[in-house]
């Protein structure tokens, strides 16, 4: 995804933002057909985890922290943001709250990772390396993930379904999937 320097171009990217001919020929010099944006995959994930801290939880979680405790212990994060972003976790069915309790203490709660929830890891690789290649301080970055089986360093790399590479953004087309709702204007 992120090799040396290379990196998509501006051509890249007005390929990326080009649709592809639909089958009922709606394309041509009026541009691309307009698609109603209130069910995008996009806004909706965002709105679950397009926020600083969602994103520094999971991160976490990934990490093994599953106490309220140690969320705050290890990211600053103040209690009643965390509190908040635990609650939208869980009710999305990202995180699941989990009651266990110690010898002489109260019963309390930690929270789990659930398979949606597992299902956020590449997202989260691709956003750590990202920043490793953006944002990272000179001496390089914070932390190197690993494979534990052979120790090589993992990255998120993207693939079509019949399995080939895709190394930039030019080399994919959109269309109109089947959730596409097409917006009507009236004609002008």
């Amino acid at each position: 995804m992120l090799q040396g320097k290379a990196s998509a171009t501006a051509r890249d990217a007005d390929k990326m933002l080009t649709w592809q001919a639909g089958t009922d020929g709606s394309r041509g010099d009026a541009g691309p057909p307009v698609y109603s944006m209130e069910n995008c995959s996009v806004a909706r994930t965002m709105e679950i985890l397009g926020e600083k801290w969602t994103l520094l939880v999971l991160r976490d979680a990934f990490r093994g922290i599953r106490r309220f405790e140690d969320f705050i212990a290890q990211t600053g994060i103040p209690r009643q943001v965390l509190s908040n972003r635990l609650s939208t976790l869980t009710s999305r069915g990202i995180l699941s709250k989990e009651t266990y309790r110690e010898p002489g203490v109260r019963p309390r709660a930690e929270y789990v990772l659930t398979a949606k929830g597992l299902d956020v890891y590449p997202i989260l690789v691709a956003i750590r390396q990202w920043g490793d290649h953006y944002e990272a301080d000179p001496e390089g970055p914070p932390l190197v993930m690993e494979h534990r089986g052979c120790g090589a360093q993992v990255s998120a790399q993207l693939h079509c379904a019949a399995g080939h590479s895709v190394a930039s953004a030019g080399e994919v087309s959109h269309r109109p999937g089947p959730g596409a709702r097409p917006v009507n204007h009236p004609p002008g």
